[in-house]
């Protein structure tokens, strides 16, 4: 990892600040920031999306709070979901071994797009 200058640790917290806005906004997003800022910051591709699971986690649970308060969570109907995406976060954590940097990227960029235009093609 590269050494932080000034400028690069604005960099960083502007990026997560984006990264927490857009999670909270939209209910996730977080991550297509993070982990190219991380990647940008001198991290291996299996680091930055690690780290960048972090950051999530508290871009998540601020935003849940929020969520939560203004009667947006229905604990009934993604309780049903939790365990699913459980036991996929599991599974991808044990792939995530299995692949070069390069390949994660490829992916990562893949499902960014495909995302990107599923999002277009339905609104």
């Amino acid at each position: 990892m590269k050494k932080e200058n000034v400028i690069t640790k604005v960099i960083i917290a502007a990026a997560g600040f984006f990264a927490g806005m857009a999670n909270g906004l939209f209910g996730s997003g977080g991550g297509i920031i993070m982990v190219p800022t991380f990647t940008k910051s001198g991290f291996e591709q299996e680091k930055a999306q690690a780290e960048a699971l972090l950051c999530m986690l508290s871009f998540c649970v601020v935003s849940i709070i929020f969520y939560f308060i203004k009667g947006n969570i229905n604990l009934g109907t993604s309780y049903k979901y939790m365990l699913g995406g459980a036991v996929g976060g599991a599974f991808g954590g044990v792939l995530l071994g299995k692949f070069k940097s390069n390949t994660l990227k490829l992916i990562f960029a893949a499902f960014a797009l495909y995302a990107g235009f599923k999002f277009i093609m339905t609104a």
